[in-house]
């Protein structure tokens, strides 16, 4: 997958079994973009160790780390906003209504 699309993965486990994983690529010199990442919250501070230990491993050279959007879930803004970005991005959709 990396040399074919320049994606990056990343699986966390506890005890053989697989805790988190994570999906990234570079956007720029600056950027690191995470497309997705899931963990069993379970265990506690999962999604945390994933992305401190992505970040310090596969992204220390990026200045930013690009977590994409938030679609609207608030649990899910909340927790991106705790790593205190340096910029949000705001969205808004736009429907065409047919008449």
């Amino acid at each position: 997958m990396r040399n074919e699309l320049n994606l990056t993965g990343f699986i966390v486990f506890s005890e053989g079994k697989p805790v988190g994983f994570l999906l990234g690529e570079p956007l720029n010199d600056e950027t690191y973009t995470i497309h997705f990442a899931k963990a069993d919250i379970s265990f506690k501070g999962a999604y945390q160790f994933l992305f401190s230990h992505f970040a310090n491993y596969y992204c220390p050279d990026y200045r930013y780390m690009n977590q994409e959007q938030d679609m609207g879930h608030e649990g899910l803004r909340k927790t991106k906003l705790s790593y205190r970005p340096d910029l949000m991005a705001h969205k808004h959709r736009i429907s065409i209504i047919s008449s």
